[in-house]
């Protein structure tokens, strides 16, 4: 099937899709968090590495918190203004990004470190004293 007057051919089941959606779609909006927006966990030693794909936000946008082992990451992008030019097709994913990750490792709160470049937000949790591992000594007996 073909868009009328714009001649972008798209399949007839993703245009009905697309017409519900928009027709829809305030109903049960789906968080931006589940459209392809990765997240990746890794440690070392000294520190445990959180990445996530968030891209097309502002650094300020985004609300990184920690409590009780939980990192819950908070962000919103705003879908484009309607002006006096119509959408005839957007694919780009608009909404609330909200993902909460349950940490089993202990991390100094203080220390954390999140940083937003080229869409992927990087975070550095650094362990506690407590999570790291360490060397015990064995006494000869006398």
């Amino acid at each position: 099937m073909t868009y009328p007057n714009v001649g972008i051919r798209v399949p007839a089941f993703q245009q009905l899709e697309r017409e519900i959606n928009q027709m829809l779609g305030h109903l049960n909006p789906q968080p931006y968090a589940t459209r392809a927006n990765g997240v990746s966990a890794g440690e070392d030693e000294a520190n445990v590495y959180i990445e996530a794909i968030v891209p097309g936000l502002k650094a300020e946008d985004i609300q990184i918190t920690f409590d009780q082992g939980v990192l819950e990451i908070r962000a919103e992008r705003k879908a484009a203004p309607e002006g006096a030019v119509r959408t005839l097709h957007r694919e780009r994913p608009s909404g609330e990004y909200h993902r909460k990750l349950k940490l089993n490792t202990p991390v100094s709160v203080e220390g954390i470190r999140a940083e937003y470049k080229a869409g992927i937000l990087s975070i550095t949790l650094p362990k506690s004293e407590a999570a790291k591992p360490r060397r015990i000594e064995v006494a000869t007996g006398a």
